[in-house]
């Protein structure tokens, strides 16, 4: 019984402490970021593994001049061919990503929020920044059932 009670509340907290780090990422202004400008070398899609090891499929980009590879995570195949119709190599993009991001096993840096060709705004930082912090609060949500069942938990079990 006191097992469950403490899983309970592990799970509470990690749904809080999730829900806060998409928040806190969804709360990046430009100064946060580095911003490059560069030409693009090579354009490509690629399966990373998440912290579970389920392979992700990911699209990178490798920049004139900078030694990280920034790449982008979507959720569909449509995502990507939207990128890759639009830039192609020897085109110049400017990226805004957070070098202090977090990187994949393989060293890709999945930290950009905003992406430019030409002046035209392909990712936008803002809406972005809005999913993460939509993401943030239904984690929250989540953590907040999650809290209740604890509760109740020991509430139950100091009538018994």
């Amino acid at each position: 019984m006191r097992y469950s009670f403490f899983i309970l509340v592990a799970l509470s907290v990690m749904w809080f402490v999730v829900g806060t780090m998409m928040i806190i990422r969804g709360t990046k202004e430009f100064s946060d970021l580095r911003k490059v400008k560069g030409q693009v070398e090579r354009i490509w899609t690629d399966i990373s593994k998440n912290l579970k090891g389920r392979p992700s499929d990911i699209l990178l980009f490798k920049i004139q001049g900078l030694e990280q590879t920034p790449g982008i995570y979507h959720n569909t195949k449509a995502d990507y061919d939207y990128y890759l119709d639009r830039i192609h190599p020897k085109d110049t993009v400017t990226l805004y990503f957070d070098e202090r991001g977090i990187e994949t096993v393989e060293g890709f840096n999945l930290h950009v929020y905003q992406l430019e060709k030409n002046g035209e705004v392909l990712l936008d930082k803002e809406k972005l920044n809005r999913t993460y912090r939509k993401v943030g609060l239904i984690l929250y949500g989540l953590g907040s059932l999650f809290s209740m069942a604890p509760i109740w938990f020991y509430r139950k079990k100091m009538r018994t």
